[in-house]
Order: C-alpha cells, then structure tokens, then sequence
C-alpha cells in the first residue's frame, strides 16, 4: 500500500511537472502545438489527480471500517475533534502571588515574562579572550575549516529535505515538511541560492528568523508556576533545513575538536557513559571510609537560554571556523524573533538577544562549543583531580 502511494505520488509530481513546462512555453510562444501540448498534459494530470482522489477515498473507507469502532488512535482522534479539549494552561501564577485565569492576560504575561528573559547581559569581552587563551583549545585545521566552509549542494539539500520528520507543526510561514517534499524538485536551487548567499554574508528575508514560541509543561512540576513551562520553538521549515545541513557538517570535527568527557548530541557518543562513571565514582568513594570526593550536578535546564551570542561569535572567529560558519552564525542569531502562543492567542513578536533556539539542529552543537572551554579549564586546573577508580580517574 506505502509503495503504491509513492509510485502514484511520483507519477503526480512528473505529471504537474510537465504541466507547468508546457503552460510557461504556450505563455512564452503561444502557438497551437504549444497549446495542444499543454491541453495534454493538463488533461494527464486532472486524469492522476482524480486517481488519486479515488484511491485515497477508498483507502479511508477501508481505514474507517477496520478501525471506526475499535480503541485506538482513530477514535481517539475522532473523539477529540467532538469534545475539543481545555486551553493548556488555564491558570498561571504572578511574582506578587496574583493568579491570572483570562487568556489573554496569560499571553501577555508570558510574552512580557520571555522578553525580558530574553534581553542581552553584558558583553564583558575582555574575560572572553582570557578564558578562550587559558583553555587552550586548538584551531580547525585547514582541511576540516574548507570542508566545513564548502558550498551547499543541491544534494546537501536534497538529503536534509528527506530526513524531515512528516507530521509536524510547522513555522509561522506554514510551509510544512510535507510541502518541501512534494515540490524538493522546484524548491531545491531556489534554496540553494539563498543558503550560499547567507555563507557568502549576504543577509536573509526578515521572515526568515521568524518563530512561533509554544509552552510545554514539564513533567512533575506545578502547572502554575511560569518555570514549569519549557519554550519551543516552532521555525520555519527553510531555516531548519539550513541548520541541519551544517549541523550534520559539524559533526566530524566536533567529535575530534571536543574532548570525551562531552558526550550528548555527538555522533558515537552515549551519554550512558557518563552516567555509568558517575555510578562507579559514587560507588568507590561509598567503600572508602575518608573520602573528599565531591560531584556537582549542574541543572542544564536553561542551556539553549543562557549562551551569549557576542561569546559564541568570538569562538567561532578565536578558533579559526572560517568567514562561512561566521556568516551562518550571524545570519541565524542576529536578529531571530519569536512569537509567544498560548491557548490560541498570539503576542506581540519581539527579538531574542541572547541564546540559541530549542527546535533548532545546530543549537546542541553550540551548547557543546560554549561549554568545552570551562571543561578544560577544569581539566587541566591543579587545584582539582579526578575520581580515582581502580587505575582509571574519572
């Protein structure tokens, strides 16, 4: 059944294909065998549209009829769409201990509460630089930055295009995965153009760094306090496919360039490792009768959030990225603004000026990059040691 969908979705898109050829030649030339030619190929096409429909009805009706009246997803659905559910978040708790129940006042308050949260700290570079030379992280060396700075490809974008997840919501654009696989074939140099353009310096639309912000409740935690809520961010399909590409770019050098004791969001790296060393230093020092092991649990929570962009920036640029990634990173994190959604009500946009994106392929990527020089500094600091177990120190 998936392989007849397929073939028939294949023969739509040749059949529209060939369509939109030949009503650009009648436009151009307007002659009768430019416009026998496009009568033809429109009455091909109404003919597999009408296919389609046809099977796509009949499958419904297979779906209904296996499905219609069991427990499962399909009622399910059915069900919800009958007794629409309550706005998520009905009540929402201010710092003076008011409880806020209007939708609208719910909005508001989280579009003030996250713009806010949002603004720039300040810029102290000169830390920076000290920082960046005591951790003595190397540069990219010349061959891993040219490959990093290459070009994309029409087949780059062609590969992210099928790695998309079907089925989910898209940007504010509402241009969904679904619509960039149907039309890869009319979209794809299209998208090329504008991705060198941006590795080149030029700037993006202004639509392009556009996002809608939604609120999911974290699980176990008071549903009326605003820090029980995680932000994310719903981007536009075109900026997600840009992201992914270079994130899957980075991949390489990141797992030479950032040290073993990283292992989330890296290709080959578990984070059971650290877990399972974190057990064993628990264990050894519990068998020890003196022991001034200590370990800190850093809560994480906020890491899309927290990274300062003039910080991240002067990274990239202190070891040797290239003008490319530069160009990417201030196209991405220049000027980004969000739109805050809740119980269906849309805030005022207003710009983000600090941090990456949760929704976005390249912001793990950079949450390693911000976090390795302070690992290394602790690494190589004599004033702390590992966690001896056995003859390994973790």
């Amino acid at each position: 059944m998936s392989r007849k969908r397929k073939e028939m979705n294949k023969r739509l898109l040749e059949a529209h294909s060939f369509l939109v050829d030949s009503y650009r030649a009648h436009v151009a030339h307007h002659t009768p065998i430019t416009s026998e030619q496009y009568k033809a190929d429109k009455g091909s096409y109404a003919k597999l549209a009408e296919e389609k429909a046809q099977y796509s009805w009949l499958h419904q009706k297979k779906h209904f009829f296996r499905w219609g009246n069991k427990p499962g997803k399909l009622l399910a659905n059915l069900l919800k769409l009958q007794h629409p559910s309550a706005p998520a978040i009905t009540r929402i708790k201010t710092p003076t201990g008011e409880v806020l129940t209007d939708p609208t006042d719910i909005n508001r308050f989280f579009h003030d509460y996250f713009e806010t949260f949002y603004k720039a700290e300040l810029d102290e570079w000169k830390v920076q630089a000290k920082f960046f030379i005591t951790a003595g992280m190397p540069e990219l060396d010349r061959e891993t930055r040219e490959k990093l700075n290459a070009p994309i490809s029409s087949n780059d974008i062609s590969t992210a295009i099928s790695r998309l997840r079907s089925h989910k919501t898209p940007g504010p654009d509402g241009f969904s995965a679904e619509y960039y696989k149907m039309l890869e074939g009319h979209l794809v140099p299209h998208l090329m153009t504008l991705y060198n353009n941006i590795l080149q310096g030029k700037a993006p639309p202004p639509s392009f760094n556009a996002s809608r912000m939604i609120m999911i409740p974290k699980p176990d935690k008071g549903p009326l306090l605003i820090t029980s809520y995680r932000p994310i961010s719903l981007l536009n399909t075109d900026l997600k496919l840009l992201s992914a590409i270079m994130a899957r770019r980075l991949q390489a050098p990141l797992t030479q360039f950032i040290s073993p004791t990283q292992t989330g969001f890296l290709t080959g790296r578990q984070s059971t490792q650290n877990v399972t060393k974190a057990l064993a230093a628990i264990w050894s020092s519990n068998n020890r009768t003196q022991s001034s092991d200590l370990l800190l649990n850093c809560d994480a929570d906020r890491t899309t959030i927290c990274g300062q962009r003039p910080y991240l920036r002067r990274f990239l640029k202190y070891h040797s990225f290239g003008v490319p990634i530069l160009n990417l990173f201030n196209a991405l994190y220049d000027t980004p603004s969000a739109t805050i959604t809740t119980n269906g009500f849309n805030a005022t946009p207003f710009t983000l000026e600090r941090g990456t994106r949760q929704g976005c392929p390249l912001s793990p990527l950079l949450f390693n990059l911000a976090l390795e020089p302070l690992l290394r500094i602790f690494q190589t600091c004599p004033d702390f040691s590992g966690i001896q177990i056995g003859s390994q120190e973790v």
